[in-house]
């Protein structure tokens, strides 16, 4: 274009492009004068509606003449029929490049703000409403005069309206309410919108912002601003006033012209007086009275009107702007604010609208109990340890709809203590249920079933859980002065509450000579941190601290109670929270703190479980004379609070501090509850991977033969929006069996497919079919054009066999198993190769968890992967045959890999598991990566999703 002659315009350079056209500088030759030419997009010309729209622009602004909108001098046509405006060529810049240089002086914003005023008012007197002002749209000349450009987006009273059914005009962030909900505008939105752009002037930032439009939308109609706390202090209480008139969300609050809005911004920049839109009011008052009857009886009609249209609006912002915007919420994990923006749109949805399918994303059934009931409850989000509580109703609540998450609630009623506890999961239905108390110093913990899950630390997991009793645990660490009172009362030189034998350094001692190690620093008895027998001053509500086991288990004895087992305490502590509670614990501190100082307190109540001081238990570990001390202390790393970690009973470090319970039924297991625990542990900086020759032994024992799969599809689901679901089955590489496979295909892309083979995590072993299996959270993989195979594995649903666990261990029958679940995934990929819809050549591996684990061996056995994300994995601690152990083939692995952790993973610890995985990685550094999240045993979806998705199209190619 540039260099053209078009009629009588000579093209010379380029000034700027928008969504509605393309600006040129041009000399017009006939006036020998600049001008500026417009012409539509490329794109667009072929569009009758932005062709019909940017003819209408021409007419509406040559209609138009004030000093502050860019006059249009004519309209022409070239020879292929492009459309352009001739307009006046400003000499400066626009509004929007002038604030990015930050906020403008206040007397120079105003000013600029009355002689936009003044060009809108003068527009809406001729019946013309702009519907698109922004900083973009405004020219500032180099003599300093403000100039509107751009009335595409104008609506002309009596012209047809041009938008789509439900589509909205305008700029996201500068558009009104009722622009956001789709209704119809007046002047009005041109007053809300020069609003936000004096706003921004005047604070240097947007009032409204998000990452996509939809947010913005959800923010306009639901956030409140305030400028006079925004980023600017020194902008007047008066121009605040008057900028928050003009944003007001309710269109009827707003000023009542473009003209009243003007004067007072003039009025303020000259010094006049407040207001003049005020005064204006009052001498329009008489002449309104005595129009009222008049206007009545058309009023009526046009209310019944309004609230149609409304209605009929509501449900078009419902469908078209909240629920794409609920979507990206809950995928974002951002449940409450989905679960709000869904209260919003839920009274324009119908019946069977797509909010019901979107619910379960972000909003769970919530059942709260309480013994005895009538008790009000209260929530705020776990980590908003300063929000306001929120009240959820009066016990029983059954099913009550609440948002996913994490929450302490709060439980109130007459004549009971008010109890504090936690919940949330990321299941969809919660069961909370309360035993109401008199005593603030414990707290109840309901019994467990055999078989009922809670994690028990890195180490003795593998132990599985014991059925358990009611008990009540101490709600805080016990403190020095409650210890104070047990030697004030001459527990020291009582043997009767010391009944377990010592021992000190491998061998017998006795009990006098026990007493003479268990002295203060002054050499009298009491803890190793104490002098003279007493805490240091003003600590009596700190932990008691440098007492051994058996000063512990006294004290217990002392006070009627006993230490917790291992299983009693990890049910109280709940470590599979450790990514909610560590942040907000004492660990990694500098020292002891009062009890209940820090927040994390776990899902039953109790506080400083994670940090502060050690707490000792009652178990015994494997090797002698040592016991279990847990939860990790103040000086210790953010890890220790999901390690097993045992020291000699006699330790009395000054991290060392305890906490008791009390049964309030009898366990019929109480041997097997109290009985010694062998730790599993592996110190995987210590060891070395097998040999190349080894190896290669090892390797052998994975071949299979390459028989015949026989493959049927038996049956293909259709039903689902994004997918079509094939069962598939084919012949196993071993024995008589059969593999069922699940074939996901994308409805959005085109074949041959890129494929993601899944590993999936171990509650595959506890799941019993596999009929309504789907890609769940994997589905963003389909949405990104790639198939999606879930093979199920040997040992999984319904290939259920004596494999319990995904511990390993080094049995005969166990490596079996490895091997096979290696061939399961061969002879898949095996399948995968007949099909044309699938490109063969990439093929991914996604392993969650016990699949990440074992993402070394699976990756390594088939080479035909070309790339690999291990979601949540790290080593074990148990061990295993060496043919089928992760470490030995990690240095093996040849596939590009991403890691993806929680720093706060209760199964995966980050230094003894996750680092000396990722540490033995030998492949070059652009084809390995390690990404650690502040999550527990996940990451944040929208980490998990961009992260996967941009290596799968690094080294897969990204979908055509």
């Amino acid at each position: 274009m540039i260099g053209k002659k078009i009629a009588h315009f000579e093209v010379e350079e380029i000034l700027g492009r928008g969504g509605m056209g393309v600006v040129y500088k041009a000399r017009d030759t006939r006036l020998n004068r600049s001008v500026a030419l417009k012409f539509l997009p490329a794109h667009t010309v072929t569009s009758d509606e932005s062709r019909v729209r940017f003819l209408r622009e021409a007419q509406i602004a040559a209609a138009l003449s004030h000093t502050n909108i860019a006059a249009v001098y004519d309209l022409g046509e070239t020879d292929d029929k492009q459309v352009f405006i001739v307009m006046e060529l400003i000499d400066g810049e626009t509004l929007s490049d002038t604030m990015e240089r930050g906020p403008l002086p206040l007397q120079q914003a105003i000013e600029i703000g009355v002689q936009i005023a003044s060009g809108l008012q003068a527009a809406h007197e001729s019946g013309i409403v702009h519907r698109d002002v922004k900083p973009s749209n405004i020219m500032l000349s180099n003599t300093g005069e403000a100039k509107i450009l751009d009335f595409g987006l104008s609506k002309l009273a009596g012209s047809q309206v041009l938008t789509k059914t439900g589509s909205t005009l305008g700029t996201a962030s500068y558009m009104s309410p009722e622009q956001v909900r789709g209704e119809d505008v007046d002047f009005r939105t041109d007053i809300w919108s020069l609003g936000v752009v004096l706003y921004q002037l005047l604070c240097g930032q947007l009032p409204f912002e998000g990452t996509y439009e939809a947010a913005i939308a959800y923010a306009i109609l639901n956030t409140e601003t305030d400028i006079a706390a925004a980023t600017n202090p020194d902008v007047p209480e008066r121009i605040s006033r008057i900028v928050e008139r003009a944003m007001q969300k309710d269109a009827n609050e707003r000023y009542g012209s473009m003209a009243d809005f003007r004067d007072d911004l003039d009025a303020f920049a000259t010094g006049g007086s407040h207001s003049v839109a005020s005064a204006r009011s009052q001498a329009a008052g008489g002449k309104m009275r005595m129009i009222v009857g008049a206007v009545a009886i058309v009023a009526a009609v046009s209310i019944i009107a309004l609230l149609w249209t409304n209605r009929n609006a509501k449900r078009q912002w419902a469908a078209q702007v909240a629920i794409p915007e609920i979507e990206r919420l809950a995928d974002a994990e951002n449940w409450r604010a989905a679960f709000a923006l869904a209260r919003e749109a839920e009274p324009y949805m119908g019946a069977d609208s797509a909010l019901i399918k979107l619910r379960p994303q972000f909003s769970a059934a919530y059942s709260i109990n309480t013994d005895p009931p009538g008790a009000d409850v209260f929530a705020r989000p776990y980590a908003d340890v300063a929000g306001e509580w929120e009240p959820i109703g009066q016990t029983p609540l059954e099913e009550h709809p609440y948002p996913r998450g994490w929450y302490r609630l709060r439980v109130e009623k007459d004549g009971y203590d008010d109890f504090e506890m936690a919940t949330g999961r990321w299941s969809r239905t919660v069961d909370v249920n309360v035993a109401l108390t008199t005593s603030a110093g414990y707290v109840d913990v309901p019994g467990r079933e055999q078989g009922d899950g809670y994690l028990l630390p890195v180490g003795l997991d593998h132990l599985g859980s014991e059925p358990l009793t009611a008990f009540r645990i101490d709600r805080f660490e016990v403190t020095n002065a409650e210890f104070k009172a047990f030697v004030d009362g001459g527990g020291y030189r009582d043997p009767a509450y010391w009944t377990v034998p010592f021992e000190s350094v491998g061998r017998r001692i006795t009990w006098e000579e026990a007493m003479k190690l268990f002295v203060d620093t002054t050499g009298q008895p009491g803890p190793s941190t104490w002098e003279v027998q007493d805490f240091p001053d003003g600590q009596e509500a700190y932990p008691v601290t440098g007492i051994s086991w058996y000063e512990a288990a006294a004290y217990a004895e002392f006070v009627g109670r006993r230490l917790p087992t291992l299983f009693h305490w990890a049910t109280a502590a709940s470590i599979w929270w450790s990514n909610k509670i560590v942040p907000l614990s004492n660990i990694l501190g500098d020292g002891p703190a009062a009890v209940g100082s820090f927040q994390g307190m776990s899902p039953s109540g109790a506080y400083d479980l994670a940090g502060n001081a050690r707490e000792w238990i009652w178990n015994a570990s494997g090797d002698p004379g040592k016991r279990y001390l847990l939860g990790g202390g103040w000086n210790d790393p953010d890890y220790a609070f999901t390690d097993a970690f045992a020291v000699d009973a006699m330790d009395r470090s000054v991290t060392n501090g305890f906490r008791c319970i009390e049964y309030i039924e009898p366990n019929d297991n109480q041997e097997a509850l109290e009985r010694p625990l062998a730790r599993a542990f592996r110190d995987y900086y210590a060891e070395q991977p097998a040999s190349d020759t080894e190896f290669e032994g090892f390797l052998r024992q994975y071949a299979y033969d390459r028989s015949p799969l026989n493959a049927t599809v038996e049956s293909t689901d259709d039903s689902q929006e994004d997918w079509i679901r094939e069962e598939i089955t084919f012949d196993a590489a071993y024995g008589n069996e059969r593999v069922i496979a699940y074939l996901f295909l994308p409805r959005n892309a085109v074949a041959p497919f890129q494929t993601v083979v899944f590993f999936p995590g171990s509650g595959a072993i506890s799941r019993t079919t596999s009929d309504d299996l789907s890609p769940g959270s994997r589905d963003f993989i389909l949405k990104s054009g790639r198939a999606y195979l879930h093979p199920i594995y040997k040992s999984t649903y319904e290939r259920a066999d004596d494999i319990t666990s995904d511990y390993g261990d080094e049995s005969v029958y166990y490596r079996s198993r490895v091997i096979m679940w290696a061939n399961d995934l061969s002879r898949s990929i095996d399948y995968l190769q007949t099909r044309d819809d699938i490109d063969s050549d990439r093929i991914a591996y996604l392993g969650y968890s016990w699949g990440g684990a074992s993402g070394p061996i699976m990756t390594v056995v088939e080479p035909r992967f070309k790339a690999s994300v291990l979601y949540v994995a790290g080593l074990y601690p148990s061990t295993v045959s060496p043919e089928v152990d992760p470490f030995n083939f990690i240095p093996r692995i040849k596939t590009p890999t991403l890691m993806l952790n929680g720093r706060y993973d209760f199964f995966y610890p980050y230094e003894t598991s996750q680092k000396p995985f990722y540490e033995q990685l030998t492949l070059p550094d652009d084809e390995k990566e390690f990404y650690v999240s502040d999550g527990g045993h996940y990451v944040p979806r929208e980490e998990l999703v961009s992260r996967t998705l941009a290596w799968l199209d690094r080294f897969l190619g990204s979908v055509r």
